[in-house]
């Protein structure tokens, strides 16, 4: 049994390198505006997270609503690890998801949806994970946003223009709190 599992660990780890050799391939060849932009001007702002639980559905509702009710155009793009939606989540214009039947063989997205937002040129992209999630990752690598923000990623640095240490144990909303606070008082001068 030990063996099998093995051979499936190796399996997967290859199929990882991989795709993540082919998405810096394709990366290198995307040509994307970068902007870094005090947070009050942006506009347009992306979300990718992993629904893992009611609790972070609810952070992020609770986020999303919070930038549309300040006039900003948001929109959010979840993954979550099974076939079915959760019970607790409710679909919305704003918010898509990324389940196993809209996962490729290798990790990547093939939902239209997430083309659209891939293609999108939001004013700020946010990204928060503890683990590795390939599909938002690609998401996030070969989106064409004026400006990429993250928690620390080695996978990610290449392509984040604003990376935030924030401590392992903290939640997606102390991680969206901090990268908002730094990007107020970016070109806070100019104003």
């Amino acid at each position: 049994m030990a063996e099998k599992n093995s051979a499936v660990n190796l399996i997967h780890q290859l199929k990882y390198a991989l795709a993540l050799k082919l998405l810096n391939r394709d990366a290198k060849k995307r040509i994307r505006k970068r902007v870094l932009i005090n947070f009050s001007k942006a506009k347009k702002i992306g979300l990718l997270y992993v629904l893992d639980n009611e609790e972070t559905y609810r952070d992020v509702v609770r986020f999303v609503n919070n930038l549309q009710d300040n006039g900003k155009i948001v929109q959010a793009l979840g993954r979550f690890y099974g076939d079915l939606q959760p019970l607790y989540y409710i679909p919305r214009l704003s918010f898509d998801l990324l389940k196993s039947d809209t996962i490729g063989g290798l990790g990547q997205p093939k939902a239209e949806f997430a083309d659209r937002f891939i293609q999108e040129e939001f004013d700020v992209l946010f990204y928060f994970s503890q683990d590795s999630h390939f599909a938002l990752e690609y998401s996030y690598a070969l989106s064409k946003s004026k400006l990429k923000v993250c928690n620390e990623s080695a996978v990610l640095n290449p392509y984040t223009d604003l990376m935030i240490k924030v401590k392992s144990n903290s939640a997606l909303t102390r991680f969206l709190d901090t990268a908002i606070h730094y990007l107020s008082i970016i070109n806070h001068s100019d104003e």
